[in-house]
C-alpha cells in the first residue's frame, strides 16, 4: 500500500488547468486500488476544485483515507461540512491571529470566513481530524504565538 498525492487545483483563473474528471478517473482506477491515503493539495485550494464533491466519493469508493490542506474560505457550507463527512485528516492554514494580518498574509482571504468554517467544523465534531498550520517565514513567525493563542482561546 502507499500513500498517493493528487494535485487537482491550480491557481490561475483558467480552469483548463485544473485536473479534469476523465484524468482522475484515469489516476483512481490506476493507483487508488492500492493507495492507502489520498492527499487532495496542490497549487491550489482544493475547495474551489471544481470537482470537489466528486474528488471525494471517488477516493471514498476505493476506500481511501482522504487529507486535504485548506484555508477554509468558502462560501460553500455543503463543501465545509463535505470535508467533515469525508475527509480524515484536515490541515487548516491559519495564517494570522486577527484579521489585519490573517488578511495581509493571505490576499483575498476572509479572516472572517475562516473563524466562522472553523467553528462550524468544530461544532460538528470534527476537531479531532483538523490539524493547524500558521505560516512561519521571517515577516510572520513573531505572529505565531499570537496565532496559537487565538485558535486556543477562541475555539
Amino acid at each position: 500500500h502507499r500513500d498517493l498525492h493528487s494535485f487537482p487545483t491550480r491557481r490561475s483563473s483558467d480552469l483548463s488547468l485544473n485536473m479534469s474528471t476523465d484524468l482522475l478517473d484515469k489516476v483512481a482506477s490506476e493507483l487508488f486500488p492500492t493507495a492507502r491515503i489520498v492527499d487532495y493539495h496542490g497549487n491550489g485550494e482544493f475547495l474551489c476544485y471544481p470537482h470537489f464533491e466528486y474528488a471525494l466519493s471517488l477516493a471514498r469508493k476505493y476506500n481511501c483515507r482522504i487529507r486535504t490542506v485548506t484555508n477554509l474560505n468558502t462560501y460553500s457550507k455543503k463543501r465545509i461540512s463535505m470535508l467533515g463527512e469525508y475527509v480524515d485528516m484536515i490541515c487548516v492554514s491559519s495564517d494570522g491571529p486577527n484579521k489585519s494580518s490573517y488578511e495581509n498574509i493571505r490576499k483575498g482571504g476572509s479572516f472572517k470566513l475562516f473563524c466562522e468554517n472553523l467553528e462550524f467544523l468544530i461544532s460538528q465534531g470534527r476537531s479531532d481530524l483538523i490539524i493547524l498550520m500558521t505560516l512561519a517565514k521571517d515577516n510572520t513567525f513573531c505572529r505565531f504565538r499570537r496565532t496559537v493563542s487565538f485558535i486556543f482561546s477562541n475555539f
